[in-house]
């Protein structure tokens, strides 16, 4: 398998054309990450001069070596093992290659599919899948349940707003339904939000989301408490020793 360099029309035709993609996968992520100090490569791997898979890696230099992030993982046909294979094996070496300590993915996938009562209704071979990456020498660090715990959101959300309001209820996840139309007991209000509100509205998450972060741990979600040391008191977190994050 060749890897090379592609530019950001043959990135996009590939992502946009596979029927798992996401838009953190696309050019458009790779200019907002030079933002946040990465180095984007935008990688196409070919088999007999065809484009098999892509993957947008974000390099973040640490001293003389560098480690690789490819959000949402790379894509390509998940259910062709002896291709998914050629891909991990290929990236493997690139990165190595390139002086990378690792390159670790977080791939869009889904474990299962719920009914309005948070009831599974159709499982998928997920863990057949980890099983897979960790036999061709992945790491498995576990699900992520907070908005904190990763580089990129755990959620996104891609909606098609040009809909009429009953035809965008009508495809609201059946558990949100289940909670709008119940008393709707956590006071949730969906509005049509005007553009020149966006950045409002974008810097009142943010100033929420620092408020109620500013006495957790950002490394585990647990609480800041004094602690007393060597130095003096200082701020550490109420998990020690499984957690050792101390407060600048």
């Amino acid at each position: 398998m060749e890897i090379k360099e592609i530019d950001d029309k043959t990135l996009d035709e590939f992502v946009f054309n596979s029927n798992k993609s996401h838009f953190m996968q696309t050019s458009a992520w790779k200019d907002v990450s030079k933002n946040r100090g990465y180095i984007p490569h935008c990688l196409g791997l070919y088999e007999n001069n065809n484009l098999k898979a892509t993957a947008l890696m974000l390099e973040k230099k640490i001293g003389p070596y560098s480690t690789y992030y490819c959000p949402r993982g790379f894509i390509c046909d998940y259910s062709d093992k002896e291709l998914l294979k050629n891909v991990i094996e290929t990236l493997k070496t690139y990165t190595k290659k390139n002086h990378g300590l690792y390159f670790k993915i977080n791939p869009d996938i889904i474990i299962a599919k719920l009914d309005g009562d948070a009831n599974r209704i159709e499982t998928y071979d997920t863990f057949e899948l980890i099983d897979f990456f960790k036999e061709n020498g992945g790491n498995f660090r576990g699900f992520t349940t907070k908005f904190t715990e990763s580089s990129a959101p755990r959620f996104t959300f891609r909606v098609d707003v040009s809909q009429s309001e009953e035809d965008l209820f009508k495809n609201l996840h059946n558990t949100t339904k289940k909670i709008l139309k119940d008393k709707n007991p956590y006071e949730v209000t969906i509005t049509k939000n005007e553009r020149k509100n966006h950045v409002r509205n974008a810097k009142l998450i943010k100033n929420n989301k620092d408020e109620v972060l500013k006495d957790k741990c950002p490394r585990c979600g647990g609480e800041l408490i004094k602690r007393n040391g060597k130095y003096g008191e200082f701020m550490g977190c109420s998990n020690f020793p499984k957690c050792r994050f101390v407060k600048k």
